[in-house]
């Protein structure tokens, strides 16, 4: 039986968890700072060193002046065992209250983190937690955090089938189906009570868009009235969209709206799948429309420019972390908008999608 061993972090004041499940930068910085000659410090890595660093996945742990803006790396899958490295910090890394070793211009070399270590940051300490977990349990884990509603009218209730079909089946979705305003609206509210700080919630609407306005059974609901209500929804969060109108306005609209926790997803026109893929779902085509997006396969991009393409990119198996990377190289008729206003201090915890990246606060 395959097995991943997972790593999370207790904060010892609020007893709070941080799973980290793939190599992660921790620091008070959501992404990688490059420092400039004018800053503080310059930056004492190695150009190949911040290159590789800048790609791994960031967990902001607190902003204040003791952490360093990217501060440590723990790797829960190296080789030799979980590890801990320090990146060269002013204040440093503890690892039971002796202070791991700096490197010269890249991370520090690797301390192993055992069951019930102290990890020292400034003045944050957390107790390692681990578990080796059966890889069918994790993602069924997973999956219980994963929810979605499938908005759509009567005339494009066969396309709303067939992506109820596809989250439920291919993602591990639990979804809702509705028709009509008042009833996905009411189902919205029920995302808001069921969804998980560390999970997903997709709210697919198949309809029309005009102008500033979400259209399904000739009712218009303007975004501007439905981003509060999705903004309310724990975690991340991903509006996507298939319409028969123009989406440009909803895409500026949401840009401008929007929350960093927040993602929308648009392809214009109306869609079906072609017949191997209804069902299950369980077809060798799945993988062409993975290349398709990922650019794997340059010859297939364009040819499965659905919702299913993108959704299929954003959320792996093992991991709730939305995957974005395969934007910047995409050409197709998917779109993605991030949102860009930012949580304030007093949320626990919040997500930045654009950047892969979640914040802490203790």
């Amino acid at each position: 039986m395959t097995e991943r061993r997972v790593l999370t972090l207790k904060h010892e004041g609020t007893e709070r968890r941080v799973p980290i499940d793939v190599p992660t930068v921790i620091g008070r910085s959501d992404a990688y700072y490059r420092y400039t000659e004018d800053d503080e410090r310059p930056d004492r890595l190695d150009p190949d060193a911040v290159e590789r660093l800048a790609r791994l996945n960031y967990i902001k742990l607190c902003s204040e002046k003791g952490v360093s803006r990217t501060h440590g790396l723990i790797d829960p899958c190296a080789a030799e065992g979980p590890v801990a490295r320090d990146l060269s910090s002013t204040n440093g890394t503890y690892v039971n209250g002796r202070r791991l070793a700096a490197g010269a211009g890249d991370a520090g070399p690797p301390a192993t983190l055992r069951a019930g270590d102290r990890l020292t940051v400034a003045k944050a300490t957390f107790t390692v937690e681990l578990q080796d977990v059966a890889a069918s349990v994790l993602a069924a884990r997973i999956q219980t955090q994963r929810r979605a509603v499938v908005a759509a009218d009567d005339a494009h209730a066969p396309r709303a089938r067939d992506l109820v079909t596809y989250l439920t089946e291919r993602k591990g979705f639990s979804v809702r189906g509705s028709r009509g305003w008042p009833a996905t609206i009411a189902a919205v509210y029920q995302l808001q009570a069921e969804a998980q700080d560390e999970g997903v919630a997709v709210l697919t609407v198949v309809g029309q868009a005009r102008g500033d306005e979400l259209v399904l059974e000739g009712e218009g609901l303007p975004l501007a009235k439905l981003l509060p209500l999705l903004a309310r929804i724990p975690g991340r969060k991903v509006l996507a969209l298939e319409s028969d109108g123009d989406p440009s306005s909803i895409e500026r609209i949401f840009a401008q709206l929007a929350f960093e926790d927040m993602l929308l997803l648009t392809v214009t026109g109306a869609t079906r799948l072609a017949d191997s893929f209804r069902g299950s779902i369980a077809t060798s085509g799945l993988e062409q429309m993975k290349k398709s997006v990922s650019g794997e396969s340059p010859a297939l991009r364009g040819a499965f420019d659905q919702l299913e393409d993108g959704l299929d990119a954003l959320l792996a198996a093992d991991t709730n972390a939305l995957e974005v990377a395969w934007v910047k190289s995409y050409v197709g008729r998917l779109k993605l908008a991030f949102g860009d206003r930012r949580r304030g201090d007093d949320a626990a915890l919040s997500h930045s999608l654009r950047l892969g990246s979640t914040t802490y606060r203790f």
